[in-house]
């Protein structure tokens, strides 16, 4: 059961299409799995057309309504044509939603990991303008570093689970987190956790052994 949503003003940024990119692939991979933010979704968008319905009535020459249309095919014609075919394996598949495979490239076995950590790796995605978008994942029963941040962080659990003091995260659960706070995930002793993470600043480790770290790296 899923019980960590992305915050209501994301939904509602999202469904009236003014979120950013990186947040909006959140939202949407998040919805491909949560049916009760498919609700909340469409029904921002259903009160968003009841307010189109009940608007002043513009009028709009042919000549501009054809121009409109021409550079929305031309735009979609263009996506098209950038967006490549890529043959996904099962496991792939059963593991990442709909809306962020197009993303890989590859199916998980074949994307470039790095270690991250003891137990610990990661892929990057690509960029989205100032936002570090990878999968990260944790073995079974592994504690990542006690770590904070200099900005916002996102976490949407695709496949088994992690705690971080507090509270527990399971498939299609999104963690926050942010410069307020020091954590430390731990997946779940069962099966490793994926995990697609969202960020728009960098990481620093905490605690005596991460502060002893820091200082070696930065001098």
């Amino acid at each position: 059961m899923i019980t960590h949503h992305p915050a209501d003003d994301l939904v509602v940024d999202y469904a009236t299409g003014s979120l950013a990119e990186a947040e909006s692939l959140l939202v949407a991979t998040h919805a491909s799995m949560c049916g009760e933010c498919r609700a909340r979704i469409a029904s921002v968008e259903a009160i968003g057309a009841a307010m189109l319905d009940v608007a002043e009535e513009a009028v709009v020459s042919d000549e501009a309504f054809a121009s409109v249309i021409a550079k929305i095919s031309s735009a979609n014609d263009d996506d098209a044509e950038s967006r490549p075919v890529v043959d996904l394996d099962t496991e792939t598949r059963r593991l990442v939603p709909p809306p962020l495979r197009p993303l890989l490239g590859a199916s998980l076995s074949a994307l470039k990991w790095r270690r991250a950590g003891r137990g610990i790796k990661k892929a990057e995605l690509p960029d989205y303008g100032d936002h570090r978008v990878a999968l990260l994942e944790i073995r079974a029963g592994q504690k990542v570093p006690t770590h904070t941040h200099s900005g916002t962080e996102y976490t949407l659990v695709l496949s088994g689970a992690f705690s971080d003091g507090r509270s527990s995260y399971r498939a299609g659960d999104v963690a926050l987190a942010d410069s307020s706070i020091d954590h430390a995930p731990v997946a779940d002793a069962d099966a490793p956790c994926l995990c697609l993470t969202i960020q728009d600043g960098g990481t620093r480790l905490t605690g005596p052994i991460g502060r002893f770290l820091n200082s070696v790296v930065n001098g």
